[in-house]
């Protein structure tokens, strides 16, 4: 077995991404010209429930690696 350190980095990056995609959506829903607050609210929070899924996955990950005593030291090479 082992550290599969890509798949860390992907998740990251996945969550960095859900990040972002929260953050963009919660700004433009700040735009005064729209009507329907809403449908922004809606987007609001489907954008937050796709950071938080993931969010508990990353972290399921990782506790299962730690659990089976699989975790490498961390530094900004592995990350």
């Amino acid at each position: 077995m082992g550290i599969n350190i890509e798949a860390r980095r992907c998740a990251c990056s996945h969550l960095i991404f859900n990040v972002s995609n929260v953050l963009s959506v919660v700004i433009h829903s700040l735009d005064p010209s729209h009507d329907d607050y809403s449908a922004m609210a809606k987007s609001i929070l489907e954008a937050q429930v796709a950071y938080v899924k993931e969010s508990i996955d990353v972290q399921t990950a990782f506790r299962e690696e730690i659990a089976s005593k699989q975790v490498a030291t961390y530094s900004r090479n592995v990350l």
